[in-house]
């Protein structure tokens, strides 16, 4: 594990980062695993919670979408649009990026580190969430399933914004929370900052902080 000040200072002399959105910066992996459950139940689909955070953590919605579906793609368009409407309207109710990772992203920008987001999930739903955050003017890329054809572990969406920043990927740094996205940063030869559980649990290579959250109050302390 890499304590929150070598995080810090990590992030700080990066020359550009490509932050994973969902589960992330924002922590809304509990919204998407309770509508895909609740998804997969009403269409008669076989996804507990369980299975979700063994399967379709990490991964694009199309292709968890299409998954349940078992291919079916009119069945996967509904799913996905069930559960797109259903995150839209609980998000409004409370904000699933925490102040001290939206301070993060700010005071990376501000630091002239220039940040971008590489997600799964769709733009319409990433954009309201990262201007409520007060970060969406921060973000200099936002890749999402909209701009790629294979999701994570596919290296698909962090070498397309590589390619947008003008950056070599071995001078983009990858932060990810899941197995997947970690796997598709080492696929794309980024380097990769763990966060959360998957810090003390991954095997791949790289540094492992336990919450971003801890990592945002060293950097003002960086010169």
């Amino acid at each position: 594990m890499t304590s929150p000040a070598e995080a810090a200072r990590l992030l700080a002399s990066s020359e550009a980062i490509l932050f994973d959105w969902n589960g992330t910066i924002s922590l809304d992996e509990p919204v998407f695993k309770a509508l895909y459950v609740d998804m997969a139940a009403e269409f008669g689909l076989n996804l507990d919670a369980d299975a979700y955070d063994a399967t379709c953590i990490g991964r694009s919605d199309p292709e968890i979408c299409l998954d349940l579906a078992h291919g079916d793609r009119d069945l996967a368009a509904r799913i996905w649009a069930r559960v797109r409407s259903g995150y839209l309207d609980r998000v409004q109710s409370f904000d699933t990026v925490p102040t001290a990772h939206a301070d993060l992203v700010r005071a990376l920008a501000d630091r002239g580190v220039t940040v971008g987001v590489v997600t799964g999930s769709s733009k319409d739903l990433v954009v309201p969430v990262a201007r409520r955050a007060g970060i969406l003017d921060r973000l200099s890329v936002l890749v999402t399933f909209e701009d790629i054809t294979v999701g994570k572990p596919d290296p698909e969406g962090f070498l397309l914004g590589a390619r947008r920043l003008g950056r070599h990927p071995r001078d983009v740094l990858a932060v990810e929370d899941s197995p997947a996205g970690a796997a598709a940063a080492a696929n794309a030869g980024m380097r990769c900052l763990l966060v959360g559980e998957l810090a003390s649990t991954h095997a791949a290579p790289g540094w492992g902080v336990t919450s971003l959250a801890e990592v945002s109050p060293y950097l003002s302390t960086l010169d």
